[in-house]
């Protein structure tokens, strides 16, 4: 077992987890960040608002147990199923100011990852998404959070064994 430093403070009131946990997060945070803005080629602002339209637009069919068997391998998801959000709570949301949300959306809109429907309301759209593409982007994602996990994981081991 190695010696403990003996620059280290003694005592601390901090938990020894804390800046472990924030570390990793910040690790899981910028790997995501990579992943989607390779894929989407997206700024960061763009992809904090398609992040929070895809999960209104999910919510509803995924957090449901029964919808979400019945819709997971489905290629194309019904509108019935699927929310949708405003721009407005999107702002609220995400913390960014209303005008900047207004623009970017407009662009994602545009570019066709966002759909609007004849009320202003906004989702991320159904179709034209390919298997294949949508598997390997969930790939990447599921790779940074098991970097995550195992980052956790050794730095856990490192301070229980201190």
């Amino acid at each position: 077992m190695a010696s403990p430093d003996p620059t280290a403070p003694a005592d601390s009131d901090l938990p020894a987890s804390v800046r472990p946990v924030l570390f990793c997060g910040s690790v899981l945070m910028l790997d995501l960040l990579r992943t989607y803005s390779k894929a989407l080629a997206l700024d960061a602002e763009s992809i904090w608002i398609l992040l929070y339209v895809t999960q209104q637009s999910m919510q509803p069919f995924l957090l449901d147990p029964d919808q979400a068997r019945a819709w997971s391998a489905a290629p194309v998801v019904a509108d019935e199923v699927r929310g949708w959000v405003s721009r407005r709570a999107v702002a609220e949301g995400t913390g960014l100011p209303r005008e900047t949300v207004r623009r970017k959306m407009a662009v994602l809109c545009r570019d066709g990852l966002l759909v609007e429907d004849e009320f202003g309301r906004i989702r991320v759209r159904s179709d034209g998404w390919e298997a294949e593409y949508l598997k390997d982007f969930a790939d990447q994602i599921s790779t940074a959070v098991d970097r995550y996990e195992r980052r956790m994981a050794m730095i856990g081991d490192f301070i229980s064994h201190a």
